[in-house]
């Protein structure tokens, strides 16, 4: 017999905010963000910094980043995670950033 947890989260350790004191480069854009180790979020590109959070799906890949301010969502999309690099995969239609390649990939340095 098999017991399933609701509690159980098949991307733990995976995700950008699992490490923190990280710093996330894109490389495809001129933008980073960090993870500081009271779980708060800054993204920065050539125009403004933003403070956001990740809203991460429980139980698949998916993601929406939000500002903290006025909870605005920055753009959604589907996530692959990896120890030392993550990438998003944006949905075009909710995109705060139009000039933001769809495919975003960070490198953790």
């Amino acid at each position: 017999m098999c017991l399933s947890s609701c509690d159980t989260d098949p991307y733990k350790g995976e995700r950008p905010i699992d490490y923190p004191g990280s710093k996330w480069i894109c490389v495809n854009a001129d933008i980073y963000f960090e993870v500081d180790n009271a779980d708060k979020y800054i993204f920065n590109t050539s125009d403004e910094s933003i403070n956001f959070e990740f809203l991460f799906s429980q139980f698949g890949p998916e993601v929406a980043v939000q500002r903290v301010d006025n909870n605005e969502t920055l753009f959604t999309g589907k996530c692959e995670f990896g120890e030392s690099t993550f990438r998003i995969i944006i949905n075009e239609e909710n995109n705060y950033f139009k000039d933001l390649p769809i495919t975003l990939i960070f490198n953790r340095i």
